[in-house]
Formats: C-alpha cells, sequence, structure tokens
C-alpha cells in the first residue's frame, strides 16, 4: 500500500521530531553554586478537550515541590510555575498542571505547539515506532560562572518491547525496547557513547502513524501516547512509558488536586 524505505522512514521520524519538539520543555532548578541550574526533568504542551495543560511524572513535581524554584524554558521563555494547581495520578506517576487562561496569556509564549491528547485519524496506520523527547540532566546545565548554557533535546525512536521484559508498577504501561549500544543516528551509522537518559522522565512518547498523501504518496504523523516516566538501563534494558488513555480525560478528573509550593 505505501512505499518507504527505510532511510527515507528515519529522516521523516528525524523531521516530525524537529516539527514535534517545540511542545517539550525543560524542568529547570537551582543547584548549590551561585547562578547555576540543572535540568531534573521534562514536561510538554498538551491540550485535553480545548484546555492547554503541561504535563510531566508526578515524580518531577515532587522534586519541584522541594526546590525554592521551579522553572519551565518553553520556547525560550523561563516559566515560573508557582501558584499553579496540578492534578495527579499516583498509580500512573503523572501529573497534569493547569493552567488557567489568564495564566496562559500571561506567561505562555503567543506562538505554542500543543500534543492533543486522545486525536487519531482512523485513516492512519500504526507503524509500530514510537518516538520518546526529554532532556538529559547531563545535556541541559547553566553554569553562569562560566557564561555556559545547554539545551539539547533528545528523541528516539523505539519499538515495543517483548512482554516481561521489565517489571514495572505502572499498571498497563508502554514498555519500549532501548539498548543504547545498538542505538542509530538518522543516517543509519552508530550512535557512539550513548546518553545518559536521567532527566527525560515526563517527556512525551509518540507513535509514529502512517497515512497517504491526495497523490499516494506516503505520509507519517504523530500521535500522543504518554509519559516517558522510567528507565531500566541494565535490567530489561527498557523505557517505561505511563499510557494518557489510563489518566485522560476522566481518570485524571477525580484524584485530588494539589497546590504547587
Amino acid at each position: 500500500m505505501f512505499d518507504l524505505d527505510e532511510s527515507d522512514f528515519r529522516q521523516a521520524v528525524h523531521d516530525l521530531a524537529g516539527l514535534w519538539g517545540h511542545i517539550a520543555f525543560p524542568i529547570i532548578v537551582p543547584k548549590h553554586q551561585p547562578g547555576a541550574a540543572e535540568s531534573i526533568g521534562t514536561g510538554f504542551v498538551a491540550e485535553v478537550k480545548g484546555q492547554i495543560v503541561l504535563v510531566s511524572s508526578l515524580h518531577v513535581m515532587h522534586q519541584l515541590q522541594a526546590s525554592k524554584a521551579h522553572i519551565a524554558v518553553i520556547r525560550g521563555k523561563s516559566l515560573h510555575l508557582s501558584g499553579l494547581s496540578a492534578r495527579q495520578s499516583r498509580v500512573q506517576d503523572v501529573a497534569v498542571i493547569m493552567t488557567p487562561p489568564d495564566w496562559q496569556a500571561a506567561h505562555l509564549p503567543e506562538r505554542v505547539n500543543v500534543a492533543q491528547v486522545g486525536l487519531r485519524r482512523p485513516d492512519m496506520l500504526s507503524t509500530g515506532v514510537f518516538l520518546c523527547m526529554g532532556y538529559p540532566v547531563t545535556k541541559n546545565t547553566l553554569q553562569a560562572f562560566h557564561g555556559k548554557t545547554q539545551r539539547h533535546l533528545h528523541c528516539l525512536s523505539l519499538r515495543e518491547a517483548p512482554p516481561g521484559r521489565v517489571v514495572t508498577t505502572i499498571p498497563n504501561a508502554l514498555v519500549l525496547d532501548y539498548d543504547p549500544k545498538k542505538t542509530l543516528t538518522t543516517d543509519g551509522q552508530p550512535a557512539g557513547s550513548p546518553v545518559r537518559l536521567h532527566g527525560m522522565s515526563g517527556g512525551p512518547c509518540f507513535e509514529v502513524l502512517l497515512g497517504q498523501e491526495v497523490d499516494g504518496r506516503p505520509r507519517l504523523s504523530l500521535s500522543i501516547v504518554g509519559v516517558i516516566n522510567e528507565w531500566h538501563p541494565k535490567n530489561g534494558r527498557a523505557i517505561v512509558v505511563s499510557r494518557l488513555s489510563e489518566v485522560m480525560p476522566g481518570a485524571y478528573e477525580d484524584t485530588p488536586v494539589t497546590e504547587i509550593a
């Protein structure tokens, strides 16, 4: 039905990552050194039934609450998250930060991309590939003393792992096969030294879908699936994703609302 070779597929996924990467943002907290900061996790901007929300891992939000300052950097703009309410799913380890219209008008960039939760065109087919995005700690630091700032979005395209690969407490989780030693670049070459994934928790995971243009050419698109929550570098070599279908749109509405201090 569709004609898309492996090289073209990798390049198309790479292009989609560049297009959709703007929805993800690093979550920053101060380090011990004056003027220095680092990323402790990732979040992303989503739309649920017309409501714009910020989504991340609950354990990342808990780290934020222990910090004196917590900032999200969205399209280059630093935003303080203090005072916003977060709906949480402890079972799925997901936090959904509510953004009132007045806060959006005052703080969000004029143009911001969002992942629309629950939308998927019925004519699109699954490729079996999932795209994970996040901001690793080692690649995202601010050292004011040295005048050095790093911003690096890391993206991985992965397939689902065999059943039983890892043990996780997250119900109905999506478990993705990730062997850093077998990682390839977009052009199919070995990726070299693997990136430590600490800091990617809370980042978005998309399913890569395949459809057809009007003229018959193949077309790839992304559909948001869930939130990156666990990385098993040794036992199982896998990434665990909490499915948003388990949290939204109804599951999180009955959970307690907590204030971000």
